[in-house]
C-alpha cells in the first residue's frame, strides 16, 4: 500500500503510536517509526523520509499546532502534493479552531480530551477513514516514471525497465511504457489524451533516443510535452546516437549514453533523486543490478 510519513508533536507520541499500529495492520508502511527515531543525521533522514512518502499525515492537536517542526512539515507536504503528487491528510482535534493555513484541504477530525487522549475505537475508525482516502488516491495516481521511445527499440527499453525493477520497489501503476508489460496502456484508453495527462503528472520522463528517434512523431510530441510542462527529462542515447540526435529544445540538457555501464548506474541514481521510488535493499541486489546493467549496455550498443 502507501508509504506514510507521520508528523506530530512529541507530546502526542502515544496517540500517534496507536494510529501507526492501525495503519500498519491495514497494510501501510511508516517511513519513520514512532518508537525508532532516526539516529545520526536525524534532520536529513527525516527530510528524506518526508520527500519519499506517498502520504503525509500531520496531527494538528493543540500541541501539534505549537510545534515548529509539524508546521514546517505541513509546508513541505503542500509542496510535495504539487510537485510529486503526494497526498496530504491533516488530522485536526475537533476541539481546536480550524487552522486557516490548511483550510483548502479536507481534514480528518479526531475527538481529543483535555489531555490529548482519544479512545482506541476512535483511533481505529480514523485509521480506516485515512486508509480509504489513501486507496482512492493511489488508484487514481498517474505513473511516476514515463518512458518515451520508438517501439522498434523495445529490446533496449525492456532491459532498461528490468534495471529499474531490480533497483527500486515498483508496481505496475508506477511506470508508463507502452511496449513493455505490465506498463502498457489499458484497452480502450484514448492514447494521445492519456499519455499527455500522464506526462504532465510524471516525476521523470526518460527519452530513449536512437539515431532514428526524430522520425517518430510520438517521441517528438512526448518529449515536447515533457519540456513544455517542465517535467525533469533525461535524454538517454542508444545505438550510436549523439547529441545531434536529441530534438530541440532538449538538446540543451546533459545526455547519458547507455552503452556505458557507469552511465546506466548514473541514470538509476538520478531517478532515485528525482522520484519517490524506494531503493531495494535486499541481499544480492547489487549482483542483479550489475547483470541488468551488462544486458542494457549490450543491447544499447547493438546496431
Amino acid at each position: 500500500m502507501a508509504r506514510i510519513y507521520l508528523s506530530y508533536s512529541f507530546s502526542d507520541q502515544d496517540l500517534v503510536r496507536r494510529l501507526e499500529a492501525n495503519l500498519q495492520e491495514l497494510g501501510h508502511s511508516i517511513e519513520i517509526k514512532v518508537d525508532k527515531p532516526p539516529a545520526g543525521r536525524w534532520r536529513e533522514r527525516l527530510s528524506n523520509a518526508l520527500s519519499s512518502a506517498d502520504v503525509i499525515i500531520p496531527l494538528l492537536s493543540e500541541r501539534g499546532l505549537q510545534s515548529n517542526f509539524v508546521l514546517s512539515e505541513i509546508g513541505s507536504g503542500r509542496v510535495l502534493a504539487q510537485t510529486k503528487n503526494a497526498l496530504l491528510l491533516p488530522i485536526v482535534d475537533s476541539n481546536v479552531h480550524y487552522p486557516f493555513f490548511i483550510s483548502d484541504y479536507h481534514c480528518f477530525k479526531l475527538d481529543l480530551d483535555q489531555n490529548g487522549y482519544a479512545d482506541d475505537d476512535n483511533v481505529k475508525l480514523l485509521a480506516n477513514q485515512l486508509s480509504f482516502a489513501i486507496s482512492e488516491h493511489l488508484e487514481s495516481r498517474s505513473p511516476r516514471l514515463f518512458v518515451s521511445h520508438r517501439h522498434l527499440d523495445e529490446g533496449v527499453v525492456k532491459a532498461l525497465i528490468s534495471l529499474m525493477e531490480k533497483s527500486f520497489e515498483i508496481e505496475a501503476k508506477d511506470i508508463r511504457c507502452t511496449s513493455v508489460h505490465p506498463y502498457k496502456l489499458s484497452p480502450g484508453d484514448r492514447t494521445s489524451e492519456k499519455l499527455k495527462t500522464e506526462i504532465k503528472a510524471a516525476e521523470v520522463v526518460l527519452g530513449i533516443l536512437s539515431p532514428e528517434a526524430q522520425d517518430s512523431k510520438y517521441v517528438l510530441a512526448e518529449l515536447g510535452a515533457a519540456w513544455g510542462c517542465d517535467v525533469p527529462t533525461f535524454p538517454l542515447l542508444i545505438r550510436g546516437a549523439t547529441y545531434t540526435d536529441v530534438p530541440s529544445p532538449l538538446d540543451e540538457r546533459s545526455c547519458l549514453d547507455l552503452r556505458i555501464g557507469a552511465n546506466c548506474i548514473q541514470c538509476v541514481e538520478a531517478i532515485s533523486r528525482f522520484t519517490t521510488f524506494r531503493r531495494k535493499q535486499e541481499t544480492g541486489d547489487m549482483t542483479r543490478i550489475q547483470e541488468a546493467v551488462e544486458e542494457l549496455t549490450k543491447l544499447a550498443a547493438a546496431i
